[in-house]
């Protein structure tokens, strides 16, 4: 059976010292979702009644293809995707999170550098950050990911102060095997501040395979953030998601009747 080194669940709340800082700082224990349905909804009324759903049943923070839809979803927080090929970037919109997408590619991840900047000119204006690192399991060309190249991207974009950095696995390469081999080389990488247990999430395709590893992310390495999309497709729902988490016994504070008939 998968055993993963992750730090056992706690309490709602728990303090933690940082040696790095050398002060308590409070963790908060519940799982957090991230929902990616807005992002590809259709423009106009329908994504803006996806926002107010999300809101509504407390989902912690979602993915928006328009600035306009942050009021609507308020107060969860609205992430917005910064293309690292541009070579101008964007202005960041007010109050709209940054969210970052690299992807492994065995020994490298081309655009860490580019991410990094962006990160800590994000962090510069006070907004919130989450990292997606594809193909962090395996790669179909390049093999299996180097898990101590996965924990040395997240702890340099930790120390930028990047608060989710998300394993993905578009591509359904990830086993129980390779899940706890990068989550425990990640998690017992000492940074400052929030450790990387609670900075760590996943996604995987709504597959059986796919839901069997959030199972086991949720319930042997005790991640606290996972990517939902409300409308399937690139994430379990919701529902499926809440049920893995019930079944665990996880804290979530999500209203699961939101997304019943």
């Amino acid at each position: 059976s998968l055993r993963c080194s992750a730090r056992s669940a706690a309490p709602s709340n728990a303090l933690l010292y940082d040696s790095q800082s050398g002060r308590y700082i409070e963790l908060d224990e519940r799982v957090r979702l991230h929902d990616v349905g807005p992002m590809h909804a259709p423009a106009g009324e329908a994504a803006q009644q996806i926002c107010r759903k999300l809101s509504a049943a407390g989902i912690s923070s979602a993915q928006i293809a328009d600035a306009r839809h942050a009021a609507v979803l308020a107060p969860a927080l609205a992430f917005q995707l910064l293309d690292l090929e541009q070579k101008e970037r964007a202005a960041f919109a007010a109050g709209v999170g940054v969210l970052l997408e690299l992807n492994a590619e065995g020994s490298s991840v081309p655009n860490k550098a580019a991410a990094i900047r962006v990160a800590r000119a994000a962090k510069k204006q006070a907004l919130p950050v989450r990292v997606r690192i594809d193909q962090a399991f395996g790669h179909p060309e390049h093999g299996p990911a180097d898990a101590n190249l996965i924990q040395l991207v997240a702890c340099e974009l930790a120390d930028e102060g990047v608060e989710v950095i998300v394993l993905s696995d578009s591509g359904c390469h990830a086993d129980a095997d390779s899940l706890q081999e990068v989550v425990e080389a990640v998690v017992w990488a000492d940074v400052e501040g929030t450790p990387l247990s609670h900075r760590l999430g996943l996604r995987a395709v709504p597959t059986p395979s796919g839901l069997e590893l959030y199972r086991l992310a949720i319930e042997h390495c005790a991640l606290k953030h996972v990517d939902v999309d409300s409308l399937g497709g690139l994430a379990p729902t919701p529902l499926q998601l809440l049920h893995i988490l019930d079944e665990c016994g996880r804290e979530h504070g999500v209203d699961s009747s939101a997304w019943l008939p």
